[in-house]
């Protein structure tokens, strides 16, 4: 627990540091996150520590604004978009 609990703090500072970063904060909108993987889908504790870590680190007023949902097959809903992108744009 105590591994799962540093990854959930260490991924709840980066998101708040990417978020801060694109000045999200300085205006905050109702903004979803979405996770593709093993340890969020299945470990369902680690989504409560992730909760309780951007809770911690950006406040609840700012946390309550970002909605954490797991998504099948993220990697190829990526590469896909990244494709139609690129296609896009010749």
């Amino acid at each position: 627990l105590i591994v799962s609990q540093r990854s959930a703090d260490l991924v709840a500072a980066a998101l708040h540091a990417l978020l801060t970063h694109m000045r999200w904060t300085d205006a905050p909108t109702r903004t979803g996150i979405v996770f593709d993987g093993g340890v969020y889908v299945r470990f369902g504790r680690y989504r409560a520590m992730l909760a309780s870590a951007l809770r911690r680190q950006m406040g609840r007023r700012l946390a309550s604004r970002v909605a954490c949902r797991p998504v099948h097959d993220g990697s190829c809903l990526g590469a896909a978009v990244l494709a139609a992108a690129a296609a896009q744009m010749g």
